[in-house]
């Protein structure tokens, strides 16, 4: 789907990039027609040490996207929701604001935003076409 000699592996990485960003994307929008709110994202794991990606996310979502401190979040997660429960923090917001640091803060670039909503719109046309064909791949142990 236009790959070609002259790409780079920056250009690769931006594709790979970019597309986890347009899935997120989706699931986001489902969220959001759904009726959920939202103000801000987290990003955590291997992928949240990457000031880029972090910031197309921002972009892309159109939502500030902080990056907390903690290297184990499940583990966090897992200690909050105990400390909930054992009485330690009032509730998830309580426990979040005691418990969780954030140490960057992406916010989103509206001259940003519109490129990267315009290749999202073509992201979505290319799943659809190739939704036929990937059925058809899979058929045949692909």
């Amino acid at each position: 789907y236009g790959l070609g000699a002259w790409h780079t592996k920056a250009h690769v990485l931006r594709a790979l990039y970019e597309g986890v960003v347009y899935g997120h994307l989706d699931h986001v929008n489902q969220l959001r027609a759904a009726g959920a709110q939202m103000n801000v994202g987290r990003l955590t794991g291997g992928g949240a040490r990457s000031s880029v990606w972090t910031q197309i996310f921002a972009d892309a979502l159109e939502l500030p996207i902080e990056v907390p401190a903690a290297s184990e979040i499940a583990a966090l997660g897992a200690a909050i929701a105990a400390g909930i429960g054992v009485g330690v923090y009032a509730d998830y917001a309580d426990a979040v604001a005691q418990a969780v640091q954030v140490v960057r803060r992406h916010e989103p670039q509206p001259e940003a935003t519109g490129s990267y909503l315009a290749r999202y719109k073509e992201y979505r046309c290319l799943l659809e076409a190739m939704r036929e064909p990937w059925q058809r791949l899979e058929k045949l142990g692909c």
